[in-house]
């Protein structure tokens, strides 16, 4: 067996299902003759509370703290903070103004090692607190 590619997927909500489908366009060997293949659709489930990685660098940091308090400000992106940010509503809000200070409030929570609220839903990691957590 051979890996052909690897897909990489990041949660953006606490638990939700989604179905895949996979679609081969192309698939041939080295000199370009077709090859036959089956494939299998399915679902990916998540479930649990997101991470605060605002930024979506994989870090979680206070940088994603001032991110969401940037993007709020109405600033230009940046590299480490693009506007918009690709996970802002880290406390999953609805509404016009879904990303707001809160988000910012539950990243610094998050960090500091704070239990989870009903307003910041992420469980710090086991032994306390988070800075610079890498999530897995």
């Amino acid at each position: 067996m051979v890996t052909l590619g690897t897909i990489t997927f990041q949660a953006t909500t606490d638990t939700h299902t989604m179905p895949l489908t996979v679609e081969v366009t192309t698939l041939a060997d080295t000199t370009a003759a077709p090859l036959p293949w089956t494939g299998t659709n399915g679902a990916i489930s998540v479930s649990g509370t997101p991470i605060p990685d605002a930024n979506g660098d994989r870090i979680v940091n206070a940088t994603d703290a001032l991110c969401i308090l940037r993007q709020i400000g109405g600033f230009a992106g940046t590299s480490s903070c693009p506007n918009p940010l690709p996970f802002g509503n880290v406390n999953q809000s609805s509404g016009a103004n879904a990303i707001d200070a809160v988000d910012s409030l539950c990243v610094l929570r998050y960090l500091g090692g704070f239990a989870p609220t009903t307003n910041c839903p992420s469980e710090p990691p086991v032994g306390g607190t988070a800075a610079g957590r890498r999530p897995a």
